[in-house]
């Protein structure tokens, strides 16, 4: 139903970074670009198989989804419970010259270009055939939000992903939860969505105050993961109260 897809998919633009997060650990990556690749691949397919439906009216399930991942992330787990992952994560795969590290690096990101591809192919075409552009809109969030978490992890003076990674990945994830929440309720009730999302904003204080200088940098990531926390939280209530 409408309903029960609000409050399971709402739960899961939360769990996925989290799961990424757990899954990092699991494999003892550290604030790496494996890290960064896990947590991207873990947001953006989720986030675009909801703008395909925004844009279609219809959430489609692709060859690489939710449950690929989900088998994924089981392998890796019972993996790491039955090897020594910091002994072998950095070992040749195979006869290759091709470390393990760089195997997996490759399959996320190879991964999360082929779940994107499927979305973006589908929602053009059915755009330009049905000559309805709303699906532009979310474009512009997003992109700034990408543009941002990157900006944020590796080019300000602190590199924030690499000193504070457990931070900075809930700073992001929440932020990013709340604009796909809002594409959620966009798609359920046949409404626009906002290109202008309030949770944009301290992310870029955060890179703006690492550049410009202010407060400390550690403590301005951990502001803004409160207040992307309470918007998104503020966002869940108020749509709770609209249903109720």
């Amino acid at each position: 139903s409408p309903l029960g897809e609000l409050f399971d998919h709402g739960c899961d633009s939360v769990s996925m970074f989290v799961a990424a997060l757990a899954c990092a650990t699991c494999i003892s990556v550290g604030p790496t670009p494996l890290c960064f690749a896990m947590l991207i691949g873990s947001m953006v397919p989720f986030a675009t198989a909801h703008w395909e439906a925004y844009v279609t009216g219809t959430l489609r399930f692709g060859y690489l989804d939710v449950t690929e991942g989900q088998f994924t992330i089981m392998a890796i787990y019972a993996f790491a419970a039955q090897y020594d992952i910091d002994s072998i994560i950095h070992t040749p795969f195979f006869d290759t010259g091709v470390t393990k590290y760089t195997a997996l690096l490759a399959f996320f990101v190879v991964g999360m270009v082929l779940a994107m591809l499927q979305n973006f192919t589908y929602s053009i075409h059915f755009m330009l055939k049905n000559g309805d552009y709303k699906g532009v809109a979310p474009v512009v969030p997003y992109g700034l939000f990408l543009g941002l978490t990157y900006a944020m992890g590796y080019l300000t003076p602190a590199r924030l992903f690499e000193k504070h990674p457990v931070l900075f990945v809930f700073t992001v994830g929440f932020s990013c939860a709340r604009i796909t929440n809002e594409l959620i309720v966009a798609h359920i009730t046949d409404t626009l969505f906002r290109k202008t999302q309030l949770c944009l904003v301290p992310l870029a204080v955060v890179l703006a105050n690492g550049h410009f200088g202010g407060i400390d940098e550690t403590v301005a990531l951990a502001l803004a993961c409160v207040a992307t926390a309470g918007l998104l939280l503020a966002y869940g209530v108020g749509v709770s109260c609209q249903i109720a």
